[in-house]
């Protein structure tokens, strides 16, 4: 694992500065690591973090779509997820509300 510098959560071509270090929100989670190594050349369909809830009480596993992947169906095959069965599956147990960035 490695420290985040955060991935960019806003629409492309919106760039907002923030200090170096600072800590990214998604949603209701703050992120803090990556799990992907971004010099890997194994392929991943999604970038993937460990975050955790504002109170602190909550780390979770949190995906975000790649850049330039069409956000709908990310969240589309996120909610599809809910439903999935079985002892290899991770169901999504929270999605990114309507008029939010996917995550």
């Amino acid at each position: 694992m490695h420290a985040t510098e955060a991935p960019r959560a806003w629409p492309p071509g919106e760039e907002r500065a923030e200090p170096r270090g600072a800590r990214r929100r998604i949603g209701p989670y703050a992120l803090i690591t990556s799990l992907d190594d971004p010099r890997s050349r194994v392929p991943v369909p999604e970038r993937r973090y460990i975050a955790r809830s504002a109170d602190g009480r909550h780390t979770v596993l949190l995906s975000l779509p790649h850049q330039g992947s069409d956000p709908q169906r990310f969240l589309a095959e996120a909610d599809a997820s809910r439903y999935l069965l079985g002892p290899c599956s991770a169901p999504a147990t929270a999605l990114a509300a309507p008029g939010e960035p996917a995550w």
